[in-house]
C-alpha cells in the first residue's frame, strides 16, 4: 500500500478509538482502552514488531504499569469486546504495513485489483478486509515459492501427531480463528464479498480480489491446525 493509504488507515484507527471510548462504561475502562491502543500503536508503528496478543500484554504492562489478561482480549462477548475491536483494527494496520514493506515482483497480482482500486472502496470495513485479503494472498504466493524450493525436505508424518509449521511461521490461535471467520460464507456475505466458482474471491460488483483456489488454500491452512 502507499504511504497515503497507511496514513488513512492510521487516521481511521484514531477515529475508531474515539468510537470505542464512547461505548466504555466508565472512565476507568476508558483509561485502560487508551493504554491498550497506545500499546498496539507502539508495537506496530514504533517497535515494528509482530502484533500478537502476548506482545500486546507485555507492552501494555510496561505502558500502563498494570496487567491485562489474555481472556480480556480474546473473549468475543458477542462482538462487544472493546479490547478485541481495537486489536482487530490494529491487526489490519499491521498487515497493511507489512505488505507495503515487501517488494512486489512484476506480474504477481495480475488480474487482481491494485492499491489505487482499494483506495476507491468507500466502505472502510470492506476496504480493511480487502487489505487483509491482498496481504494473505501475497503471503500464500511466498509460502508456495518456499515449498517449491524445498520439495526435497519432506517431513515424516507420525500417526496421531499433527505437523506444525516452523515456530517463526506458526499462526497463533487468534490468527487461525481470523482466517476461519474470513472464509465463513455468511461472514463473507456480510462483508460484501463473494466466492467465485473457482474458489477465488470477488467484490459484490464482480471485481476479483483473490486468485482461483485462494479460499481452498485458506481452508487447508485452518484444517492443518485442527487436532488429528
Amino acid at each position: 500500500m502507499t504511504k497515503i493509504a497507511i496514513e488513512n488507515l492510521l487516521n481511521e484507527t484514531s477515529e475508531h478509538l474515539e468510537t470505542v471510548l464512547a461505548r466504555a462504561s466508565s472512565e476507568k475502562v476508558r483509561y485502560k482502552l487508551r493504554k491498550f491502543d497506545e500499546a498496539c500503536r507502539h508495537i506496530v508503528c514504533k517497535a515494528q514488531l509482530r502484533l500478537t496478543i502476548p506482545q500486546v500484554m507485555k507492552t501494555y504492562a510496561a505502558i500502563a504499569d498494570s496487567e491485562i489478561g489474555e481472556s480480556t482480549i480474546r473473549n468475543k462477548r458477542g462482538g462487544e469486546n472493546l479490547y478485541q475491536l481495537l486489536y482487530r483494527k490494529w491487526e489490519t494496520v499491521a498487515v497493511a504495513m507489512v505488505a507495503s514493506s515487501v517488494p512486489r515482483k512484476r506480474g504477481t497480482d495480475v488480474g487482481v485489483i491494485g492499491d489505487h482500486d482499494i483506495l476507491l472502496i468507500e466502505n472502510p470495513v470492506v476496504r480493511h478486509q480487502v487489505v487483509l485479503l491482498m496481504a494473505q494472498n501475497r503471503s500464500l504466493y511466498r509460502q508456495l515459492n518456499i515449498v517449491k524450493q524445498d520439495q526435497t525436505n519432506i517431513p515424516i508424518r507420525i500417526e496421531g501427531v499433527s505437523l506444525a509449521p516452523a515456530d517463526d511461521l506458526a499462526l497463533s490461535d487468534a490468527e487461525v480463528e481470523s482466517i476461519r471467520d474470513f472464509i465463513d460464507p455468511r461472514k463473507m456475505k456480510a462483508k460484501h464479498l463473494q466466492a467465485t466458482s473457482h474458489k477465488g474471491v470477488k467484490l459484490k460488483d464482480g471485481r476479483p480480489i483473490a486468485d482461483p483456489g485462494f479460499l481452498d488454500a485458506l481452508g487447508k491452512i485452518v484444517r492443518s491446525y485442527e487436532p488429528r
